[in-house]
């Protein structure tokens, strides 16, 4: 029987909205990635999307990023899935990987978010790379006001 989405990872996720069990995750994180391997081509972005929030709840960040590079082209077209596989490295303080995923994400013609900018401070301060940090902060700032006065003119 062929490994339905809905079957493996709606029921796991429905089951503890807020907090999933760990044991759980790691099952809703193995169905999504057996169902991306055997059959990629007919995954909704939405699925997709929530494949990576599984992985990165699971606190699997390599399985989220893989998912997320994986994907084609088509299905990148959101920080939403950018923004849930940063969070899993800045939890694991992946702080190489967050910074990358900011830098690609940029590189798409996606303007980064105020959440994905604090997932990468985030992962930065997990290893202590304060001055990276800051460096963030400021350009956190710099977007912010860029995007405010483009707004309002």
């Amino acid at each position: 029987m062929p490994l339905r989405f809905h079957d493996s990872v709606w029921e796991l996720m429905s089951s503890s909205p807020v907090n999933f069990q760990r044991a759980r995750a790691r099952e809703a994180g193995a169905a999504c990635e057996k169902f991306l391997v055997d059959s990629f081509d007919g995954c909704k972005d939405a699925q997709l999307t929530s494949a990576i929030d599984v992985a990165s709840r699971s606190m699997h960040w390599e399985r989220a990023l893989w998912i997320l590079q994986m994907a084609p082209p088509s299905m990148n077209s959101n920080t939403t899935k950018y923004n849930f596989v940063s969070h899993a490295c800045a939890k694991a303080g992946e702080w190489e990987w967050a910074t990358q995923l900011l830098a690609k994400n940029a590189l798409k013609g996606l303007v980064p978010d105020m959440v994905l900018f604090n997932n990468v401070v985030k992962a930065c301060g997990e290893r202590k790379k304060w001055s990276f940090s800051i460096h963030l902060v400021d350009v956190m700032q710099y977007a912010a006001s860029f995007t405010a006065s483009g707004l309002c003119c």
